[in-house]
């Protein structure tokens, strides 16, 4: 075979690999060579490439990946063993495992009714192996499902995948037997081979908890240079930097300026269903009669939503940002 220029390696991997991993590709790559890579892609799908064509990049890159996991093989275990020493020291202090979690599906056993073996399914499992089928094909099985399973695997598909498959729900969907019970057999062979879901864990997210922990003159600098950077992510990282529950790191002379700030209302609707220590922290710090008056609203709205009550804690949370920026208050 010809010796291949770097594009042409590129091209001819990328039309392996799919549509995923070339619309990935040609976002990272200098624009003037994506323009060219793209035209031989293009080539590749109008004339597919051979099996040899297809066999010598798989081998050059399995190659070129062997070589570049065991350059960074050291740095690496360096950085495993760092992650693995902090989990155990935040475990030994009783906290809570700081990569994400791990969610394991044991096998199920066919009984040979497929309808009956999905059902006993995690919607997870079910949403992975049906995620690249068509939307009309995912409306069928969910046809067959239990009403809170399915709303599960509505809910994990993506947007537009969830628009159309909806639209089949509303239609009349029907197979010959054969084909339905091939379908349903087959998204349960796929399903059950899902052994475990990986909680997702956003940049923003991890870059919150980093931030957290660190003083706040600290914070404050990383956060205003990391804003000359990427203004979207600081947004995200600054409704995730404060929490509820940072009431009870507040003194009672903060935590009287925070209720002033937030005001009667949130804090009836706030305090529905409310941890203890909050409660308790939160009613210390009132004066008698407001603590009375509070007590006796608490317990005739009863009736407040799950959605009124985190939209009340928020302004709270959004009143205790705003406070400890301002340097009026002090989490301690």
């Amino acid at each position: 075979m010809a010796i291949l220029t770097t594009e042409e390696r590129l091209a001819l991997l990328l039309s392996v690999l799919g549509d995923d991993a070339e619309r990935a590709a040609m976002k990272a790559i200098n624009p003037t060579r994506a323009v060219y890579v793209n035209k031989l892609l293009q080539e590749y799908k109008a004339e597919p490439p051979t099996e040899d064509e297809i066999s010598y990049i798989v081998d050059d890159f399995s190659k070129y990946f062997t070589f570049a996991m065991e350059t960074l093989k050291p740095k690496l275990a360096q950085a495993e063993k760092k992650v693995r020493t902090t989990q155990r020291q935040q475990e030994s202090a009783g906290g809570e495992p700081s990569g994400p979690q791990v969610q394991e599906f044991a096998p199920v056993h066919s009984n040979g009714d497929y309808i009956d073996d999905l059902n006993r399914l995690d919607g997870f499992q079910i949403a992975t192996a049906l995620a690249d089928d068509h939307p009309k094909t995912i409306a069928f099985v969910i046809n067959h499902l239990g009403t809170s399973l399915a709303a599960s695997i509505i809910k994990q598909l993506g947007d537009d995948l969830r628009g159309q498959t909806v639209f089949y729900l509303s239609q009349d969907i029907s197979a010959p037997e054969a084909v339905a019970n091939q379908i349903l057999q087959s998204t349960f062979l796929k399903a059950n081979s899902v052994r475990q879901q990986k909680e997702d864990v956003s940049q923003a997210d991890v870059l919150a908890k980093l931030m957290r922990s660190l003083p706040k003159d600290m914070r404050v600098d990383l956060i205003e240079k990391l804003s000359q950077e990427n203004e979207e992510i600081v947004d995200a990282i600054k409704s995730k930097l404060y929490v509820f529950e940072d009431i009870l790191r507040l003194d009672d002379r903060d935590a009287q300026k925070l209720i002033a700030e937030s005001g009667a209302d949130h804090l009836v609707v706030g305090m529905q269903r409310v941890d203890p220590a909050i409660k308790a922290k939160l009613m210390d710090n009132l004066s008698k009669r407001a603590r009375k008056s509070l007590e006796v609203e608490i317990e005739f709205k009863t009736n407040a939503t799950d959605e009124e009550i985190e939209e009340a804690r928020q302004h709270f949370v959004d009143s205790l940002g705003r406070l400890d920026e301002a340097g009026e208050i002090s989490l301690n």
